[in-house]
């Protein structure tokens, strides 16, 4: 049922909330995306468990905020919210993209309340990644950033494939995992 909530003082912020269950998912939205973006999504999870959406201040039928846009604003405002129509945690909060930063921010204001998170096509984030997978991941990208300087030169130089492959194989302009060096150009001979 959607209804719009006074959730600071001043302004309504719309909330569309439905289904039963011991913890409520709540969906947060990518940059410039209203509620309703989840309107495919929400009926689904409305089968199983408690679900809300919510139109951040100035979407869709919220009212536009006085507060700077900050993620740390956007997880006051949604906890006040969630506070003033009732809706009891645990969390699971799901962020989409630019959701996502609000959704870690609240967690860390709120912790308590957050049974878990889900990070739906999420950009970078601070979330702490053990060493043991960090170190070779960054070795990976490392080894892949000199393959790409590489073919950039092949490519310059106006080395065919057939050669570039040759090189390839015969020393470490390449990794292991390429059939060739990667061209960043289209193009090529």
């Amino acid at each position: 049922m959607r209804q719009a909530v006074d959730s600071l003082g001043g302004y309504n912020l719309n909330i569309d909330c439905a289904g039963k269950g011991s913890a409520t998912a709540v969906l947060v939205s990518r940059l410039g995306v209203p509620a309703s973006g989840w309107r495919l999504v929400q009926p689904g999870i409305a089968n199983f468990t408690r679900v809300c959406s919510y139109d951040r201040a100035g979407y869709g039928w919220s009212d536009p905020s006085p507060m700077p846009r900050t993620h740390s604003e956007l997880a006051k405002e949604l906890h006040a919210l969630l506070e003033n129509v009732g809706e009891k945690p645990p969390y699971i909060l799901v962020g989409h993209s630019f959701g996502k930063g609000s959704i870690l921010v609240y967690s860390e204001l709120y912790p308590n309340e957050v049974a878990g998170m889900v990070g739906a096509e999420g950009g970078p984030n601070k979330l702490k990644v053990p060493a043991s997978i960090l170190a070779p991941a960054e070795a990976d990208l490392r080894r892949r950033e000199r393959d790409r300087t590489y073919a950039s030169v092949l490519y310059f130089l106006r080395i065919s494939r057939g050669l570039a492959d040759v090189l390839c194989r015969w020393t470490s302009l390449c990794s292991a995992d390429m059939k060739g060096p990667v061209f960043l150009y289209q193009g090529q001979s």
